[in-house]
Order: structure tokens, then sequence, then C-alpha cells
């Protein structure tokens, strides 16, 4: 088998597994834990509930339920993954890992938009904490979790990128030399 069949094999995998596994876990969470009581699975860290977001990443404008700013949001949504897919397109014959994070954040917009054509909101379940130190005061998904570790895997490929472009500095002039 090619190479270049198997990148693209392992691209569409990666988008597949990801969106899948979101649909999957939300589907889960709505039949288990849906007008139940939170799960504690691990103390003062980890909790699953259920809530259905119509608003943005973890909650914001949660409140914004007219259908406008719903259906804005909606197509925000679907052309930022259109033009993510274009740009993706664009830069095909790059590596795998020039392409992954941008894979996650495309399998969670993706599973977002999912959830929002088909039911006008968006299924949020994990809770997240340390205790009451570090409290994330909103439940989020796997959707949520891809975009936001995409995000995380092009900060650090920026910083990465940065070391390795920077410009070694130049010797000490010689002593005696007019520079």
């Amino acid at each position: 088998m090619p190479q270049s069949l198997l990148k693209y094999l392992a691209l569409f995998l990666i988008l597949f597994a990801g969106i899948a596994s979101d649909q999957y876990s939300k589907q889960w969470a709505a039949t288990n834990l849906k007008n139940r009581p939170v799960r504690v699975c691990i103390k003062n860290a980890l909790e699953l509930g259920y809530t259905e977001n119509r608003g943005m990443v973890f909650g914001i404008n949660n409140r914004g339920n007219n259908a406008f700013s719903r259906n804005a949001l909606l197509l925000v949504r679907i052309l930022l993954s259109i033009g993510l897919s274009i740009f993706l397109f664009f830069n095909r014959r790059k590596g795998l890992l020039f392409h992954l994070p941008f894979l996650l954040i495309l399998a969670g917009a993706i599973g977002n938009v999912i959830d929002s054509l088909r039911f006008g909101h968006v299924v949020d379940f994990i809770h997240m904490h340390l205790g009451n130190i570090l409290d994330w005061p909103f439940l989020y998904n796997l959707a949520d979790a891809y975009v936001c570790i995409g995000m995380g895997i092009l900060i650090l490929q920026s910083l990465i990128g940065e070391k390795k472009k920077a410009p070694k500095p130049l010797p000490p002039p010689l002593p005696g030399s007019d520079s």
C-alpha cells in the first residue's frame, strides 16, 4: 500500500474516531445521566452530569435561547468547519503531525454541529476540578476537549517552531578587526 494512501487513511481514521467517540459519549450521557444526580467518578476531581448547552464552548452564551442566536452560532460552526476542511485540503501534502491538531479541532466542531442540527443544543456532561482550588464552573464534552487539545498542540508546535527558527547569535568579533 502506498505511503500516501496510508497517511490519508490515518487522517480519515483520526477524524472519524474523534467524531464517533464524541457522538457515542453524548448518547451515553443522554441515556445514563439525564434527569439523574451527578456521578462522582474521582472525588474532588471528576464528575459526570448532564446539561443541554445552547451556547458555545464551556457554556458561553448558554442563555442565548432565541432562534436567531442559535442559528447564527450553527452557521458560524458550519462555516468554520468548511474553512478548516479547505485549509486541510490545500495542505494535504504535509505530514501527520501538521494535520493532527486541525483534525482534532475539526472533529470537535463537526461533533457539535451534529448535535446542534439534531437536537438544537449540544450535550455537555464532563466536570473536572481540583477540589475548591481549581473548579471549572462549566460542563463540557469530548468535542470541546478535542478543540482544546488541538489548540494546545498548535500552541506547542508554534513555540517549538519558534525555537527552531530562532537565529543563532553571531560570534564575537575577532580582536583587531574593524567590526
